[in-house]
């Protein structure tokens, strides 16, 4: 089997599982909540592996607030900063049409007003912040589904200066960027996931500050509108990033092998959407004209390749992507849509024997 659908997840390597298990076994059953001896040692375990996940990103002691997956990690922050934590006063907060399906839902459910930010026919952020002041930003550094990298400092910037008050926060999803772009974006908190480093599970918001961890553990702590995590997990998911950013460099290196040799091979059969340099190299997407991705994607599953027409969060819409519309895409143009998610274990191979089966699948399309 070729798998070619990392977007979601990758592959765990072998020393983060026995890293997990090993800490599973030995207190996995106990509660980081409870005043017993255990108990406090749990939670001080748990206060030293954030204290490690923060120091990665040059972040302070005590900045983080974890979650179970990144859907959760939305939701806490959204419910966090959105109308019922300003005392019920009309708030705005400031997206994209590139975000995550789960990012646009609560920040449209929380907030009195939902405020998107303009982007160009590449999915590049474009245009100037609106006038309206907003207490909450959120925007993607890497989209799951085109692969674009964005330059999110000069918003940043702007945005604080705009804020005369001092309390609009600028949250970055950080998802597909952590542990893979050797860059930390500006913003005052970063959202991360393990499942896309190689972790079992997992996932972060790290700080700029103490308090603004506090504000977001009160959702989950004094609301209970979130579980307690996992410490096994978390403390699994920051030897993973620690891990993965030992060799950052050379997986990028080559990620980018795999990605310009499969763009190479198919640069006369179809269109690709961005250029390898303003792109992820772990992500890899391309229209097939004159084809539906719905039945390429089964003919190469019948293959052995496993790939996606996008974002599986919405795989079953029967729409198209939400993405590609905000790129003025054609329905018939968005339904010919493939995307190509990899992984540090994939190989050149792998990539040769894809676009063999590419080919093959066209002619007996």
């Amino acid at each position: 089997m070729i798998f070619f659908d990392h977007a979601a997840a990758e592959v765990i390597p072998q020393e983060v599982t026995d890293y997990y298990f090993d800490r599973l076994r030995d207190s996995g059953f106990v509660n980081q909540e409870s005043v017993h001896a255990a108990g406090r040692q749990a939670a001080k375990r748990l206060e030293q592996a954030g204290n490690r996940l923060s120091a990665l990103f040059g972040r302070g002691r005590n900045t983080i607030c974890w979650a179970a997956t990144g859907s959760d990690l939305f939701r806490i922050l959204a419910a966090t900063f959105g109308n019922n934590a300003v005392s019920g006063k009309p708030t705005a907060a400031l997206t994209s049409r590139l975000e995550h399906p789960a990012a646009e839902a609560n920040l449209k459910y929380y907030f009195n007003q939902v405020i998107f930010l303009e982007n160009d026919r590449s999915g590049r952020f474009c245009g100037e912040l609106p006038p309206l002041p907003c207490r909450l930003a959120l925007l993607g550094a890497v989209n799951s589904e085109l692969g674009i990298i964005q330059n999110l400092s000069p918003f940043y910037r702007e945005m604080k200066q705009q804020d005369t008050s001092g309390k609009s926060v600028f949250a970055v999803d950080f998802i597909q960027g952590a542990g893979k772009l050797q860059n930390v974006p500006d913003g005052d908190i970063l959202l991360v996931s393990g499942h896309k480093f190689g972790a079992p599970g997992g996932a972060a918001m790290i700080c700029r500050d103490r308090a603004t961890a506090e504000k977001l553990e009160g959702y989950r702590k004094n609301l209970y509108g979130a579980g307690r995590v996992e410490v096994p997990l978390m403390e699994s998911m920051v030897f993973a990033l620690e891990r993965r950013l030992e060799t950052a460099g050379k997986n990028w290196d080559r990620v980018s092998v795999l990605n310009a040799f499969i763009r190479d091979e198919l640069k006369e059969q179809v269109e690709f959407t961005l250029p390898l340099e303003d792109s992820s190299p772990y992500l890899l997407h391309f229209s097939v004209p004159g084809y539906q991705s719905g039945v390429l994607l089964r003919l190469l599953s019948a293959a052995g390749v496993m790939c996606s027409a996008g974002s599986a969060c919405q795989a079953e819409t029967g729409t198209p992507s939400r993405v590609l519309k905000a790129l003025k895409w054609s329905d018939k143009k968005a339904y010919s849509a493939l995307r190509l998610s990899f992984c540090p274990s994939n190989t050149l191979e792998e990539a040769r024997e894809f676009v063999s089966v590419f080919r093959q699948v066209l002619r007996d399309y």
